[in-house]
């Protein structure tokens, strides 16, 4: 976590929310991070260049999560 937490601070970027799971491993945490201010390519390269492994990285844009009509169902999506 202090890994993650320190490359957002190197892009100044800021943590807006933060949550964290158990992996399939008893050694394994998958962690989700919301935030701002920080480059998405610049962040990306800085934790795969450390010992993080990004499974998915959306960028949401002003406008964040809408509802879209997927499968005749109305559902949140993410425009990146």
């Amino acid at each position: 976590m202090a890994a993650i937490a320190n490359e957002i601070a190197r892009e100044d970027g800021n943590i807006i929310s933060l949550a964290t799971f158990s992996g399939k491993d008893a050694d394994d945490r998958i962690v989700t991070v919301k935030v701002s201010g920080a480059s998405k390519e610049g962040l990306l390269k800085g934790l795969e260049t450390g010992s993080v492994k990004v499974l998915n990285a959306v960028e949401v844009t002003t406008g964040g999560c809408v509802p879209r009509i997927v499968d005749e169902k109305r559902r949140p999506f993410i425009e990146a």
